[in-house]
């Protein structure tokens, strides 16, 4: 699956959209077999980049769409900003500017989030070290900082 998922990649990249079609589809049917969601958001995110090559507005926003949705089932936060942020591009080249703002917007937060997860995450781990290496107002500081952001 992994496999025919990079060729179609590949295919598209070299502008081989029905060949990348044929190799995503493929891949995705193979994914749906192995119940793999995350694999399959990895192949519908491919096949929306394709269909936009062929100018298929619609059925890249399906595509867009299902990946959304399965992101959202697995709680995988930077999938579901990529793929609002995909939304919300196609929604402003269709000059739907409403639509276009409500899932850019969304996106943006959803990054928000896991730019303050990791951020959190971090001043944790500089608490610990400056924990360990005695000096416990930089620790303490740390700490706290990471609490305010999780």
């Amino acid at each position: 699956a992994l496999s025919l998922l990079t060729q179609g990649i590949t295919a598209n990249i070299q502008g081989e959209r029905t060949a990348s079609e044929t190799l995503l589809l493929d891949s995705l049917d193979m994914y749906r077999a192995l119940c793999d969601r995350a694999g399959q958001v990895d192949v519908l995110l491919g096949l929306g980049a394709n269909v936009i090559g062929h100018r298929d507005f619609i059925r890249a926003r399906g595509y867009l769409e299902a990946a959304l949705a399965l992101c959202r089932e697995l709680g995988h936060l930077a999938g579901i900003a990529q793929c609002l942020q995909g939304l919300g591009s196609l929604a402003l080249r269709h000059g739907d500017l409403m639509l276009a703002e409500q899932w850019l917007n969304q996106s943006t937060a959803a990054l928000r989030v896991i730019t303050a997860q990791d951020i959190s995450s971090s001043s944790e781990l500089l608490g610990e070290l400056a924990y360990w290496q005695g000096n416990y107002t930089e620790a303490r500081a740390r700490f706290q900082e990471s609490l305010r952001l999780s």
